[in-house]
């Protein structure tokens, strides 16, 4: 969802960050809050990008185990939260209030 459904306030890109960390998008026009709807393509998505990276940290070995996770949080972590932040048709929202 680009815009608000009943004000058509163009959702900015702070206003999608905050919805990763908040669960919720908010309008702040008209103030109507959206929940993203579970769907079959954030599983796949989320899916993919996990193995992907675990078959690249099964190819690099650290000695160090903290630098392991530390080198798969740093690749896993804004990986996941691109494909919230990122506006597109595979996001479906419902309205909350």
């Amino acid at each position: 969802m680009k815009n608000c459904i009943e004000c058509n306030y163009k959702f900015t890109f702070k206003d999608r960050l905050k919805s990763t960390l908040r669960g919720r998008l908010k309008c702040k026009d008209c103030k109507s809050e959206y929940r993203e709807k579970p769907s079959i393509y954030s599983f796949i998505y989320t899916f993919l990008v996990l193995f992907i990276v675990m078959m690249l940290q099964s190819e690099m070995k650290f000695e160090n185990s903290i630098l392991n996770m530390a080198a798969y949080m740093i690749v896993t972590v804004p990986t996941l939260l691109l494909f919230s932040i990122v506006p597109h048709r595979l996001h479906r929202y419902k309205k909350i209030n």
